[in-house]
């Protein structure tokens, strides 16, 4: 066990002495990791083990949560409160800070609930910080009405905060899909925002999802090639003339017809984009704007209808949202500017926050829209009047969302997958313009502004109507329709010869796998040696499914490494049981909940007879690349 003393935010109490123990892999609390915390005895500084009411602790300690702005409906609730289980529901809420959505079902409760408790150590949460910060406010509640004690505790809950930001909707989505189908995940050490899906052979490596080809990228970043790529494939598409000359774009404006749309021909995010501009200079203005994020700019021709997003994933129709640009509501009473400045306060415009509405700037832009309808900040919108102030329908400038995936019409939904599909993208957005999204753009009209390769996915995330739509697992089930397996086979071997064991199953799998050995002796890959000496089971396996040539994984350890450690996977194929005498059942125990077939033999063709037979994959039509001899 590791330790640390957490001492009392003030007075001269002798702090929470708490002792940590990660058990990785199936242990004896759960099938996942877990991490055991202990309270040291004596170290309550004046806390009961146990807190009962009436108890003026545990009014204290809910009077220093309601300060910290916590929650503490449960701390009023429960009329007996164990040490353990207090610090555990604190630590269990400033988890759910970090927006990591639920994991692995609640381990086995510890044995001692006043000094000892179980969380589930979850590589996406801040598990052991929010134990360490959860045990400091529990002590503090003893001195819950002093100013000080509360401010030093604030200051620790903005540093807990800053140091374990909340995980993006993307990502959190992405792990609760992932989860959800079973489907290994873990973040790339060192680098920044990609994870790995799968493990091994069997991996998906990515920052968002999808593994569309650089040329593609490079086409749909250039709206002139993609858009006639489009249109001579009977694409609908809004005509526009490219140009690098300040010159020239009057001229353009007028040649493709007013109203036109400015904005630059390489760029995303809706960045210097000019709707609807009329005049001469207004064009000319919104073409300097996009002058300077891009060497050309072009000047289209405006599509009249809303703007939608429409995400083709895999040559599949996975959801649609329109996107209103930024706007306020006239009540009658409120001036612009004070209804702009109520909008900007709404909570769900946090700047920085993982929110699903972002501030609205005014801008040059704004004033111009303000202007071309009559108004300004001072005027006073009648009720029910909406007051545009953005020309592009674009989430992160203020726009909002409306999902509209169960009303777009078939013909409007293949128009666009055809262009996605045109483009080479595996994972799309289709920009799609139309005055009624339900009706088909040949009755109403409509055109495709732009194919974006992997669209940020907070569009449809945070669209208003979506409900429980699981964007990212219907994301997972079109790019991997047929993908069989995630989890490479994997046998785990028990006892106190199990590194010799463990070396001849790995020899008996060769002829069929490239196998990844993590033993006493050594952690290697096809024999390739990764460490010379032992690691602990958890780091040499992360080690083996982060190889991509690893086709399965052999892991060997003694009984007392397997109960002390936990046995590193979670999940099993087969177990080896190698000793003579039988196991303790605690060891049993152990190695049953990875899901495996526990066989008692120390024959290693027997066991690798097991795990091939046993293993899926070669069943569904898997196979292994090549690989030069």
């Amino acid at each position: 066990m590791t330790s640390s003393t957490l001492q009392p935010s003030a007075g001269g109490g002798r702090g929470i002495a708490c002792e940590y123990r990660e058990l990785h892999g199936a242990n004896l609390h759960s099938a996942e990791s877990v991490l055991v915390v202990r309270i040291a005895p004596g170290g309550a500084d004046g806390l009961a083990w146990t807190l009962e009411r009436p108890s003026a602790q545990l009014d204290r300690c809910a009077e220093l949560l309601d300060a910290l702005g916590l929650s503490a409906d449960a701390v009023r609730a429960a009329r007996r409160w164990p040490l353990g289980s207090l610090v555990q529901a604190v630590a269990t809420q400033l988890i759910g800070r970090a927006n990591v959505p639920p994991g692995a079902p609640e381990p086995a409760p510890a044995a001692d609930p006043e000094r000892e408790f179980v969380m589930a150590l979850d590589a996406a949460a801040p598990v052991r910080a929010s134990c360490e910060l959860a045990a400091t406010i529990v002590l503090s509640c003893a001195n819950a009405a002093d100013v000080q004690v509360r401010d030093r505790l604030r200051g620790r809950l903005d540093e807990f905060d800053a140091q374990h930001p909340a995980l993006w909707p993307q990502t959190a989505e992405l792990v609760a899909a992932c989860r959800q189908r079973d489907i290994p995940w873990a973040r790339i050490e060192g680098w920044a925002g990609y994870a790995q899906l799968g493990e091994g052979v069997l991996q998906v490596r990515t920052n968002r999802i999808g593994s569309t080809s650089w040329p593609a990228v490079e086409l749909t970043s250039d709206k002139t090639a993609s858009t006639g790529l489009l249109a001579r494939h009977g694409i609908p598409v809004a005509p526009h003339i490219a140009t690098s000359r300040a010159a020239r774009a009057w001229p353009a404006a007028q040649q493709i017809g007013l109203p036109v749309v400015v904005k630059p021909r390489w760029t995303d995010r809706g960045t210097a984009v000019s709707v609807g501009l009329t005049t001469r200079s207004e064009v000319e203005a919104a073409f300097r704007r996009a002058r300077q994020v891009s060497r050309s700019v072009l000047i289209e021709r405006l599509i009249p209808g809303e703007d939608h997003r429409v995400l083709v994933v895999g040559g599949r129709f996975v959801a649609a949202a329109q996107r209103l640009p930024a706007a306020v509501l006239g009540d009658g009473t409120r001036t612009v500017a004070e209804l702009l400045a109520v909008a900007n306060a709404d909570p769900r415009r946090t700047p920085g926050k993982t929110t699903p509405l972002n501030p609205i700037v005014y801008d040059e832009d704004s004033e111009r829209l303000m202007r071309s309808h009559g108004w300004t900040l001072d005027s006073v919108p009648p009720p029910g009047e909406r007051v545009r102030l953005k020309s592009a329908a674009n989430w992160a400038a203020g726009g909002s969302l409306r999902d509209v995936t169960d009303s777009i019409h078939p013909d409007n939904v293949e128009l666009c997958v055809r262009a996605v599909g045109l483009c080479g993208v595996d994972v799309g957005g289709a920009d799609f313009l139309t005055t009624d999204i339900t009706r088909s753009f040949r009755e109403v009209g409509g055109a495709l502004c732009e194919v974006n390769v992997l669209p940020s996915l907070e569009v449809h995330l945070h669209a208003e109507g979506r409900g429980d739509r699981d964007v990212l697992g219907a994301m997972l089930d079109a790019l991997y329709p047929d993908k069989p397996r995630w989890r490479v086979p994997t046998v785990v071997v028990c006892g106190e010869d199990a590194d010799a064991v463990g070396r001849e199953v790995v020899a008996a799998l060769a002829p069929t796998w490239t196998v990844g050995y993590a033993g006493p002796s050594q952690t290697a890959v096809g024999g390739w040696e990764v460490a010379a000496e032992r690691q602990p089971a958890h780091v040499a396996h992360r080690l083996l499914i982060e190889d991509p040539s690893s086709e399965a994984v052999v892991v060997a350890m003694t009984a007392d490494q397997l109960l002390t450690e936990g046995a590193g996977v979670t999940r099993a194929d087969v177990v080896a049981l190698v000793d003579p005498d039988p196991p303790a059942p605690q060891v049993r125990d152990v190695l049953a909940r990875t899901g495996a077939e526990i066989v008692v033999t120390r024959d290693p063709a027997v066991i690798a007879q097991r795990v091939i037979q046993s293993c899926p994959v070669r069943k569904s039509g898997w196979r292994r690349p090549h690989r030069a001899r």
